[in-house]
């Protein structure tokens, strides 16, 4: 074998094993890439997954937040009639105080009427039972 011989055939292997040590390079660096896909995919399927469960806890404290607010209206209505009530009965304690106090002194007012009503009875049984001071002599005749 001559080097004009050999030249093609050397050639040609050598041809043959950069294509090969190419292959085996771009089937690692293949396996490299799948690898990342894969690593990408896993990491896209958790994003979604914390998205799906990011909508749905927002969801849920939106509904939360109106159910919340719903009460808060509610209790706000229920406090401006809790207010009403206690104006009420405060005007109703101060009227009763008004009435009591009232009655208190007519009461005061009807025990002293009582007592003047008592005392003047008991001069005029006094006077009553006392003979009388000069009083005219009847004489009576009997003529008959």
């Amino acid at each position: 074998m001559t080097w004009t011989n050999t030249a093609p055939v050397l050639t040609i292997s050598t041809l043959f094993l950069c294509l090969t040590l190419a292959g085996c390079e771009q089937r690692t660096a293949s396996r490299a890439a799948i690898a990342r896909i894969c690593e990408l995919e896993a990491k896209s399927a958790r994003l979604q997954d914390d998205w799906k469960a990011a909508t749905s806890a927002r969801d849920q404290a939106r509904a939360k937040a109106e159910t919340l607010e719903q009460e808060r209206a509610r209790l706000l209505k229920q406090l401006d009639q809790f207010e009403r009530v206690a104006k009420e009965r405060d005007a109703l304690k101060e009227i009763v105080a008004q009435r009591t106090t009232e009655r208190d002194s007519i009461q005061s007012h009807l025990s002293q009427f009582s007592r003047d009503l008592q005392n003047l009875a008991n001069k005029i049984e006094q006077v009553a039972n006392q003979p009388p001071v000069n009083a005219p002599v009847v004489v009576t005749s009997n003529q008959k």
